[in-house]
């Protein structure tokens, strides 16, 4: 299934930073640009229990927040809120829940363990690479 182009194995980002939920808001902001990544898994003991994205730093500080002063927990989409898929989802699949949710980005969980994240942009190079 890794190999094959269908699947949203063959497109997820497997080496993912993350950060913990009691972390400032500044230090994920750093980690995002340094790395030049949108979204941030925030993991506490090893669980997935949100996903901080640009969007959600943008509203934090547009809102008028301090980045030094806010944490993760404050800003980020909470896990209970997150659509995530598995690393068998089709990439069609992948892509109708991008769409039809709005969001840029989806989880890759496998036995309740964060596996990878799949972008509306590996989604379009998998489309690319793959037309059906």
């Amino acid at each position: 299934m890794q190999d094959n182009p269908r699947f949203v194995a063959r497109w997820m980002s497997r080496d993912l930073e993350t950060i913990a939920p009691s972390a400032a808001l500044a230090d994920a902001l750093e980690v995002m640009e340094r790395r030049r990544i949108r979204h941030l898994p925030v993991l506490d003991e090893g669980k997935l229990v949100g996903l901080l994205s640009d969007r959600d730093t943008r509203r934090c500080l547009e809102g008028g927040q301090s980045a030094d002063a806010a944490s993760v927990r404050e800003v980020m989409t909470p896990a209970k809120k997150l659509r995530c898929v598995s690393a068998g989802t089709t990439v069609r699949e992948a892509a109708e829940l991008i769409c039809r949710e709005k969001i840029n980005s989806l989880p890759v969980v496998q036995n309740e363990t964060l596996v990878g994240i799949v972008t509306s942009e590996d989604l379009l190079w998998a489309f690319l690479e793959e037309p059906e």
